[in-house]
């Protein structure tokens, strides 16, 4: 009896394991545990490889025509189609053609690019309709540029308007080398997944008339250099109908993006764990329904809100160049940051969430030059302060943690000038000194290293210019007011934000019981 009851138990965990195994699940990074938890990086060997041989296919483009050294592939005029798994190795210049990938779903493709210059004037210049994963390759020291057709593409696939990117893909997608590639998407978006995105590493510019990267499911940034320009997002994915896909998940690299929409938008959650991410330009900085920052260092100039964790349809984009940007309906949205070194500049909200804002720990500014239904930080639930350095104000309304905070901080409603240092003293001892950039309403400071119900003299330069006792949550307050808090005297959103001249990272000096 017991020996059947064994085999009973092992079918039905086969046949839940065939249940629950499918092209997604076998993604490049590992899916949250829950639609509120981050991602982490689970990548392979091969994903990480750029591992190539001599004796592979080789693919010689000249100009107008193609040959073919090997196997896997045919050529037909200035197209060659990819049939077959296995290594493709690609150089030379394709004035008027397409590398077209055409496998099977069980076959893993790698297309090595070896100095390439490859321009398609109807369509995209890499197009991979169907294999089980393809990698891109940048071989060590070269230059490699896809040029699509502009506003003379056309869809190979009309019913599903595909490929919709220079560099696309109908399954998962892996970029890695340490070789450099250029994408010129001037018809929609520049590198393009319908399944997971992987930049694994590579130097890797993209001009995009949409989106620069955009993964269905999910996009990981492992390592590498990204530098993006993109009329639409800068990174994008928008699965929106599985709770645990439509992620973005930064485990490191160098990324800088100037962004006609949002610098990154991810349905779901959005992780940064390391790296440095540096956003220029954009209507919102970083747009997910969960932003979770663990470490790294990220710098965001924003027209509108510079971190937004929206529900339902995004009202605070309904303003945007682009519209409202759907999300599934419901859920809990949130903020979370334990730690990394993060300066917002923003002509909405600093930090706005339709949910909760968590702050642990790191260093975080964010400031605002806006209209007075904005603020610094904006929830619509709880904002907790339990650790780290917290620096924000500017014009608009002003706003306090929630009473669920351990961590104190004072408030300040006057005499905050522009390039001005503000100092935070404790019997002569220097607590936080911090240069704003921008004449302010209201500053708040927050750090571990300030008690509550502690008396602090506030110097603007070196003038004293207020004595105030620190508070926790909405208690204890006094001396430097709550001046703001209606919201009177704020300033227009300007059409567009343009970070202040030599702004740069301002000023933040901690002592050594707060952080850096």
């Amino acid at each position: 009896m017991r020996k059947i009851t064994a085999i009973i138990l092992t079918l039905i965990l086969t046949i839940f394991c065939f249940a629950g195994c499918s092209k997604t699940g076998e993604a490049n990074s590992a899916e949250p545990s829950s639609p509120a938890e981050p991602a982490t990086g689970q990548f392979t060997e091969e994903d990480a490889s750029g591992a190539w041989s001599d004796s592979d296919t080789k693919i010689e483009l000249n100009g107008s025509s193609v040959s073919v050294s090997g196997s896997g592939a045919a050529v037909n005029g200035s197209i060659v189609t990819i049939n077959a798994g296995g290594t493709y190795i690609v150089l030379g210049e394709l004035q008027d053609g397409q590398i077209s990938v055409a496998a099977t779903n069980t076959d893993d493709v790698r297309i090595v690019l070896n100095g390439v210059d490859i321009t398609n004037k109807t369509g995209a210049p890499i197009y991979a309709s169907q294999c089980h994963k393809l990698t891109i390759t940048l071989a060590e020291g070269t230059q490699n540029i896809l040029t699509d057709g502009g506003s003379d593409f056309q869809y190979s696939d009309t019913t599903n308007e595909e490929p919709n990117a220079a560099l696309f893909c109908k399954d998962d997608l892996t970029i890695n080398g340490t070789g450099t590639l250029t994408v010129n998407a001037g018809f929609n978006n520049g590198i393009g997944s319908k399944d997971n995105l992987l930049i694994e590493n590579g130097n890797i510019t993209v001009n995009a008339a949409n989106h620069g990267l955009r993964g269905n499911d999910s996009v990981t940034v492992s390592d590498g250099s990204l530098n993006i320009t993109a009329g639409n997002d800068g990174i994008q994915t928008n699965n929106t109908n599985d709770a645990f896909l439509g992620w973005i998940l930064i485990d490191n690299g160098t990324i800088t993006i100037a962004a006609g929409d949002d610098g990154m938008h991810a349905d779901g959650n959005l992780t940064v764990n390391s790296g440095t991410i540096k956003i220029t330009e954009s209507f919102e900085g970083l747009e997910a329904s969960n932003i979770i920052i663990t470490d790294g260092t990220i710098d965001i100039v924003s027209s509108d809100d510079a971190l937004n964790a929206a529900g339902g349809n995004d009202q605070s984009g309904g303003g945007g160049r682009f519209g409202k940007d759907n999300f599934a309906a419901g859920g809990a949205y949130s903020i979370a940051v334990s730690g990394g070194s993060i300066t917002l500049y923003a002509g909405g909200d600093g930090i706005d969430s339709n949910g909760t804002i968590n702050i642990s720990g790191g260093t975080i500014i964010a400031m605002i030059n806006s209209s007075s239904d904005n603020g610094a930080l904006d929830a619509d639930g709880a904002t907790t302060f339990t650790g780290g350095t917290i620096i924000y104000g500017g014009t608009g309304t002003g706003s306090i943690p929630g009473s669920n905070s351990t961590q104190s901080y004072v408030f300040l409603n006057s005499g905050i000038a522009a390039d001005k240092e503000i100092s935070v003293k404790k019997d002569g001892q220097t607590i936080i000194t911090f240069t704003p950039t921008i004449s302010c309403r209201y500053l708040s400071l927050s750090s571990p290293d300030i008690k509550s119900g502690e008396s602090y003299e506030i110097y603007s330069g070196d003038s004293l210019i207020s004595t105030v006792t620190a508070g926790t949550g909405s208690n204890g307050i006094t001396g430097g007011g709550h001046g703001g808090m209606d919201g009177t005297g704020g300033m227009e959103r300007p059409g567009g934000m343009e970070r202040p001249e030599g702004m740069g990272k301002p000023g933040v000096m901690i002592t050594p019981g707060g952080r850096n």
